[in-house]
């Protein structure tokens, strides 16, 4: 069955508001969030995510569900939020 890997990159020049550097691991702390069963927010991405991690500080690798393909795969890159916050 196929599955649709997808890698987002960072530009190497995004920064928080307080100075630090906003990495991959951002966005994959945005994920975990979304993923964790108390908060309240829609699951349908989650659901179609096997996986979401930070290869390296600007890159991210989303693998959906085995057999689904998505044509906005764009949708799939969780908005960083700070984790050092």
């Amino acid at each position: 069955m196929q599955q649709m890997v997808v890698t987002f990159t960072l530009h190497a020049d995004l920064y928080w508001s307080d100075g630090a550097l906003l990495t991959a691991d951002d966005s994959v702390f945005s994920f975990e969030l979304a993923s964790h069963p108390s908060t309240p927010v829609d699951k349908t991405t989650v659901e179609r995510t096997a996986g979401y991690r930070a290869v390296d500080g600007r890159t991210v690798v989303w693998s959906g569900a085995p057999g689904f393909l998505d044509r906005a795969y764009y949708l799939n890159f969780w908005h960083p939020l700070p984790r050092h916050a």
